[in-house]
């Protein structure tokens, strides 16, 4: 029987050791560890609600991958390389995924280091451009304000000047004055 909620399937303890590979009590337990839901069947036989990754066959050996005195048969060892060879090949795969992405990182890396070489540069250019208008700058400051005390002399001469009445600034311009 199967669930609607997320794939998981109704099992009894029996069935659920066959598929692992382990006896009934070691099902109890595993399904007491892992809080999966139970129900009591009208049969007695109480099932519990095993997820999907848990119904994958055990890796470990059946009494039939063992023979008498212990040491592994054939037919798990060809099993097992192959499965290992499996293994080797995902692993193999997912390394090339990995390098793939460090050499695209890296490549990324490389780019944005130059772009940052060439705001370096136009940020010591700029910063150039701007000392030498603060210069300039300081420059039309000193000349306007020499500009300014001329004026103030200017004005203050005609001032002056003009304070002397026109019969006497008459005379002077006839004297040279």
């Amino acid at each position: 029987m199967s669930d609607a909620d997320g794939g998981a399937q109704w099992l009894t303890y029996k069935q659920l050791a066959d598929l692992r590979g382990i006896k009934p009590r070691a099902a109890v337990r595993l399904s007491q560890r892992r809080g999966w839901r139970r129900q009591p069947g009208n049969d007695g036989a109480t099932r519990v609600l095993v997820p999907d990754d848990m119904l994958e066959t055990s890796q470990r050996p059946s009494q039939d991958d063992v023979a008498g005195d212990g040491r592994a048969t054939p037919s798990l060892i060809a099993r097992s390389v192959a499965a290992l060879e499996t293994a080797l090949t995902e692993a193999n795969g997912r390394a090339d995924t990995a390098l793939a992405l460090a050499d695209r990182t890296l490549a990324q890396l490389a780019d944005a280091d130059a772009r940052a070489d060439k705001l370096r540069t136009l940020l010591t250019e700029t910063e150039g451009r701007a000392n030498a208008m603060r210069e300039e700058r300081d420059i039309v400051r000193a000349d306007h304000q020499k500009a300014l005390q001329t004026v103030r002399r200017l004005e203050e001469a005609n001032a002056t000047r003009k304070a002397r009445g026109r019969l006497r600034r008459a005379w002077d311009g006839w004297r040279g004055r």
